[in-house]
């Protein structure tokens, strides 16, 4: 036998002392071993009579409510710490746009300005000539 069937037999051998592995032989069937049924452990609650029992379930509806009630209100502050939140950041972009608005009012403004100071002056340059114009033959015709 070569090397490989050897060392195979010896690892079935092996398993077969351990418990491991159980080898039939033709026509044979192997039984499973039965698996062990848990005992259920002996309930080790005190009896308690009915009045008891009904104080400690009021008491524990109580701390239930008190318990809904606490996450309610945590809800609602994160809720208006969120709506602060998000107010403050409205009205922090209203302003900046308003700032921005005024900014560009205020631009146009001195735009206009610049525009009527130079409308000004040429009507005035205008007004300048034709009333040397009239000087000039006011002067002519004396």
């Amino acid at each position: 036998m070569s090397r490989r069937s050897n060392r195979y037999n010896q690892n079935v051998q092996n398993l077969v002392k351990g418990g491991c592995l159980t080898l039939k032989k033709k026509g044979e069937r192997i039984k499973k071993p039965r698996r062990k049924v848990a005992e259920k452990p002996v309930s080790t609650r005190t009896p308690v009579d009915l009045k008891t029992r009904m104080e400690i379930a009021r008491k524990n509806r109580q701390i239930q409510i008190q318990k809904k009630a606490i996450k309610r209100e945590r809800q609602r502050r994160a809720m208006l710490s969120r709506w602060s939140e998000i107010k403050a950041q409205n009205l922090k972009r209203n302003i900046d746009l308003l700032q921005q608005a005024l900014r560009d009012s205020d631009k146009l403004h001195q735009e206009l300005e610049q525009k009527s100071k130079e409308k000004d002056s040429g009507i005035n340059r205008v007004i300048s000539r034709l009333n040397a114009l009239i000087d000039i033959k006011s002067e002519s015709s004396e």
